[in-house]
């Protein structure tokens, strides 16, 4: 990376988004939620997660009841699966 995208991560604030948010953002293009969620694809914000996150972002998606209720357009464009090129925290 180089000092200009190196710059930009920095001045990006950092969260962390647990299902709590991915979930309803991944339901429904209202609220909060999805407010989060379209930051972090805008860039604005950076999401750090530990590794026992990511398995719990993986394993609440596969649910069944999850999977049938997340739109069609989201999970074909890769949208829920684009989440996942976040940073891991250290």
């Amino acid at each position: 990376m180089g000092k200009a995208g190196e710059k930009a991560e920095k001045t990006r604030p950092g969260v962390v988004i647990d299902t709590s948010v991915l979930i309803p953002a991944l339901l429904s293009s209202k609220g909060h939620a999805f407010e989060v969620i379209n930051l972090l694809f805008e860039e604005k914000i950076m999401n750090y997660y530990f590794n026992a996150t990511r398995g719990e972002y993986y394993n609440v998606i596969a649910y069944p009841k999850i999977r049938k209720k997340i739109p069609q357009s989201i999970a074909k464009e890769g949208l829920m699966w684009s989440f996942y090129t976040l940073k891991e925290s250290q």
